[in-house]
């Protein structure tokens, strides 16, 4: 939603071009619309499959919170202050902690699959010194 908003500023010349309320307009019932799913998804209303996420209010990029509209399109890209998650109207995240898989599993599954594949490339081959540390680690 940030760099939606960002991007068409930056396009028009114009910093009243694209609002945060029209952003999250376009990312919950506009997207409904492109995909077709309007009477199902987009807005929270009666029969409609209920996806909410629960922000922190009292969160960084969140404090004050004069502007909240503004606050969650320009601030909660990062997820750090998302609290609780719920997909299709069951809990998935809740208080910060993942409810419906092992999180620690994944990512070491993750990282299992970076190796395979970082091995499989033939790189470390090619070029031993790949993963030592160098001057573009820090940029």
């Amino acid at each position: 939603m940030k760099f939606c908003a960002l991007i068409h500023k930056v396009n028009h010349g114009d910093a009243t071009i694209m609002t945060a309320e029209k952003v999250i307009e376009m990312a919950t019932i506009g997207s409904a619309k492109a995909l077709g799913m309007e009477a199902e998804v987009g807005s929270l209303e009666p029969g409609k499959r209920g996806d909410i996420i629960l922000l922190k209010a009292r969160s960084p990029g969140h404090t004050p919170g004069l502007l909240p509209v503004k606050n969650i399109v320009y601030s909660a890209a990062s997820g750090r202050a998302v609290d609780t998650v719920l997909v299709d109207g069951e809990v998935v995240m809740e208080h910060g902690e993942i409810e419906t898989f092992d999180e620690e599993a994944a990512y070491k599954k993750g990282e299992e699959a970076a190796w395979r594949l970082l091995n499989g490339s033939g790189i470390l081959e090619r070029d031993p010194d790949y993963l030592k540390p160098g001057p573009w680690m820090y940029l």
